[in-house]
């Protein structure tokens, strides 16, 4: 039985690589129903072809039936397609509720950076405001202090600190040396 998964594996491999060289994104998805149901990657792989060409609403249907956990290594991947193809099908605001979504899970700067990018003017400093109320309250200090520094929000990471000293710890030393250097 572990012979037969094996070659089922090379062949459905296989079948990919033809599927891709001529740009057949159908013969892919086939390839990577070899055996059965296409797995998490997959789903990813497929999005990223289906996007390719231009069929963005197959696309999210295939990332929103991923079935991996949120705080799963490829779920950056799936939300950055999925924005990604949000986009491409003309639904911004959607895109910009699940950047918002995604930066209030994470506090991630570049995600801070993306909606603040994407956001009109008269929403620009309210959600800044509220970043920083997030981040005060974030439940991994560290993560929100390395937002904080790199979001220039000095005197709130200052504040961070003195609420929450106890909480810090010497194994985030990348974080902390930097926010001393820069406090």
């Amino acid at each position: 039985a572990a012979k037969d998964t094996t070659n089922v594996g090379r062949i459905s491999r296989g079948l990919k690589s033809i599927a891709d060289c001529r740009n057949n994104v159908d013969e892919y998805i086939q390839a990577c129903s070899l055996n059965g149901m296409p797995n998490a990657h997959d789903h990813l792989d497929i999005a990223k072809r289906l996007m390719d060409h231009w069929r963005t609403e197959e696309a999210l249907q295939w990332l929103d039936r991923m079935d991996i956990p949120s705080n799963h290594g490829w779920e950056p991947q799936r939300l950055k397609l999925k924005i990604q193809a949000l986009e491409l099908n003309g639904d911004y605001e959607l895109a910009q509720q699940e950047r918002i979504s995604w930066f209030d899970k994470s506090l991630s700067p570049e995600l801070y950076g993306e909606v603040l990018k994407h956001s009109k003017e008269e929403v620009k400093e309210l959600f800044k405001l509220d970043a920083v109320l997030k981040a005060l309250k974030f439940n991994e200090p560290h993560v929100a202090l390395n937002f904080l520094i790199k979001a220039q929000e000095f005197e709130s990471a200052g504040r961070l600190i003195r609420q929450r000293l106890k909480e810090f710890h010497g194994r985030e030393y990348y974080v902390l040396r930097g926010a001393a250097e820069i406090l």
